[in-house]
């Protein structure tokens, strides 16, 4: 190192002296412009390399939102299926009147006017139309149910 640098000294030196002031200040100039050109590729360098990080990142994190959105869809899935499951004698009237498919009164009582209020729904929603509240019939009230209290 010690060497290389003696030997730019006299280099310089000797450049200095065969070529007068003006040249060397050239050479400066070129020699800092050089410089500069070297740390700019250097910054552009770690621009790109940072650049390529943060695509990655985003790409990483886009699989974690759409892998938090279907937990929550199934989370939802799951709960509707949970309170399809519970569903009051009631909760299907209301249900069933909310979605136009019965006029009779909310009194709990299921009876003829319910049952055929049940096929009718079912049919409407591509169920099978038996008049017996079953686990898809339940699920499907019950999303009638949770759009009504979520408007």
């Amino acid at each position: 190192m010690k060497q290389a640098i003696a030997v730019m000294m006299i280099v310089g030196a000797a450049a200095f002296f065969s070529s007068g002031c003006s040249a060397t200040m050239r050479g400066t100039k070129a020699k800092e412009t050089d410089l500069l050109k070297n740390q700019v590729a250097s910054l552009e360098s770690q621009v790109g390399s940072l650049n390529q990080r943060v695509e990655e990142i985003s790409q990483k994190q886009e699989t974690i939102e759409i892998q938090q959105q279907s937990r929550q869809s199934a989370r939802a899935e799951t709960s509707s299926a949970a309170s399809a499951k519970t569903l009051s004698p009631k909760k299907i009237q209301t249900a069933l009147k909310t979605a136009g498919y019965y006029n009779g009164p909310v009194d709990g009582k299921i009876g003829a006017r319910t049952r055929e209020s049940v096929k009718v729904f079912q049919k409407a929603n591509g169920l099978s139309p038996d008049g017996v509240v079953g686990k898809k019939t339940a699920a499907a009230l019950a999303k009638v149910l949770e759009t009504e209290s979520n408007q």
